[in-house]
């Protein structure tokens, strides 16, 4: 519970445009109702069953959820973002003519960045948790 305050420092100034806030009480006292005042939810150290109630809590809400733990060397990372658009810089190869009239040996080849919408639809937290029982 304590990494959430000493974190907060560093984590505000990943995006000093939001207000990030950090609550080191036991998330399992909150009411559901708690969670939906936010737009994301970082959630580490807590049991798959807690886990699992803030991600319904969060995906019934649309607020963007993400948790993670550590064990040692090993850890994991989850998101459910629920659907989530966002856009992508894509290279498009372009054909350059030359200046002259002459017919070229080789065409010279420049690219173009295109710019393309993307939806990922991501599982909920409980659907991983499942297939690996």
């Amino acid at each position: 519970m304590k990494r959430a305050k000493s974190s907060l420092e560093r984590t505000q100034q990943l995006n000093p445009m939001v207000e990030v806030t950090a609550d080191d009480s036991d998330p399992r006292d909150k009411p559901d109702s708690y969670f939906s005042e936010f737009d994301v939810i970082c959630a580490t150290c807590c049991s798959s069953s807690l886990l699992t109630r803030i991600d319904k809590i969060c995906a019934d809400k649309n607020v963007k959820f993400f948790a993670g733990d550590v064990f040692g060397y090993y850890g994991y990372m989850f998101s459910d973002l629920g659907e989530h658009e966002y856009a992508e810089e894509v290279p498009k190869p372009k054909e350059k003519k030359s200046d002259s009239d002459e017919p070229s040996p080789k065409k010279v080849k420049d690219h173009e960045t295109v710019i393309v919408k993307k939806l990922s639809v991501l599982p909920c937290f409980s659907l991983p948790i499942i297939e690996l029982s």
